[in-house]
């Protein structure tokens, strides 16, 4: 019975395929062999793609210049006496400040006419927003940094406290980025001077005023004393007439008693002066036509006046900075780098060639089990 079941129920016995874990290196070469021509052509095709745009692409320059803080001589005039003390620092920041500002680098893209050169389409016929565009990416390419350490035969402050910068410059007009990056600090130069020379005129001119207001007032209050003065002797002089004074020290000619006369001594004794002299000065303060030479410290202060008026500015001898390196061009384009572009594109045309013979390698096996299934399946 066992040996029916036994026969009736045969085991069948099915080898199962072995795979391999290993890469056989052999393999692997002898595939690459047989694509050669696969793996040559995707690697040409990419290194044409990678020229081709390498040579499409504007070439892009750099220029760059290096500043320092400006030397005292270079602002000496700045400091004049008795008005505003600029010093070195102060210039230099004003100067880095202005350069960062949003608002300059427009005002010089305006006044350099720059979109006719940056933009391929005519100005009148671009939007506000595609002229923006163009100034952002002029203002992106305009790069200022920080430096530590520059040449020694800079002739940098030693009391300054910033260090140097340098301006770098990008574009594709090789010829005009470099007269460009001059005017720029040119520009800021002019703009920063002038505005100090105007806190300075501005300051200048509200010391005069105020020293003018001075004078005004020194006479004003000098004419009501005058006028104090002579209501004073006005009275010393009705005082001595009454007491028939008429001349200093005339004791004889006092019409009063004595009792009376202890009155009037109580007070001022200008009276005693008599009354000649009393009307002689008020005949003088009277016919008096000017007061300056009687009022005090009123000549120093015409004196301040006509200092500060004097006072002139060469802008023409002022720097806000030291130029230590002028913007040369580099002669060699920064971008693109053709020589990096032509082997990057080798070397990504390969991989990807090889990458490309691993997956129709692996597409055709897929394609055999497939078929071979279907095979075993059918029989």
């Amino acid at each position: 019975m066992n040996s029916d079941k036994q026969s009736s129920n045969p085991a069948v016995y099915q080898p199962q395929p072995v795979y391999e874990d290993e890469i056989s290196l052999i393999d692997i070469v002898s595939l690459l062999l047989r694509r050669k021509k696969l793996i040559l052509g995707i690697t040409v095709i990419a290194v044409s793609i990678g020229l081709l745009y390498a040579f499409i692409q504007k070439r892009v320059y750099q220029v760059e210049t290096i500043l320092s803080p400006p030397s005292i001589e270079s602002i000496q005039s700045f400091n004049l006496k008795n008005l505003q003390n600029i010093t070195e620092d102060k210039v230099y920041s004003n100067f880095i400040e202005t350069i960062n500002t949003r608002m300059f680098r427009k005002e010089f893209f305006d006044k350099s006419n720059l979109i006719k050169t940056l933009s391929d389409t005519r100005e009148q016929e671009l939007t506000a927003k595609e002229v923006n565009d163009v100034f952002e990416e002029f203002s992106d390419s305009l790069k200022i940094s920080k430096i530590s350490k520059i040449s020694k035969i800079s002739k940098i402050s030693k009391n300054s406290k910033n260090s140097s910068i340098r301006i770098t410059l990008e574009g594709s007009h090789k010829e005009k980025i470099g007269p460009w990056l001059d005017d720029f600090i040119a520009l800021a130069n002019e703009m920063v001077i002038s505005q100090l020379v105007h806190d300075i005129e501005a300051d200048k001119n509200y010391k005069i005023k105020k020293l003018k207001r001075d004078i005004k007032n020194k006479r004003l209050f000098y004419k009501q004393r005058r006028k104090d003065e002579l209501q004073r002797l006005n009275e010393d002089y009705q005082i001595a007439k009454i007491l028939g004074v008429t001349e200093r020290n005339d004791s004889r000619n006092i019409a009063l008693s004595n009792n009376n006369l202890s009155i009037y001594m109580s007070g001022t004794k200008r009276y005693m002066e008599g009354t000649k002299i009393l009307q002689a000065e008020i005949n003088r303060l009277k016919n008096r036509k000017s007061d300056d030479i009687y009022i005090a410290g009123l000549r120093d202060l015409q004196e301040q006046i006509v200092r500060l008026d004097a006072i002139v500015i060469e802008k023409d001898k002022l720097q806000t900075v030291i130029v230590n390196k002028k913007a040369v061009v580099n002669i060699k384009p920064i971008r693109p780098n053709r020589k990096l572009l032509a082997i990057l594109s080798f070397v990504l045309g390969g991989m990807l060639a090889i990458f490309a013979v691993f997956i129709l390698e692996f597409i055709s096996n897929l394609k055999k089990q497939v078929n071979n299934k279907s095979d075993f399946d059918a029989v």
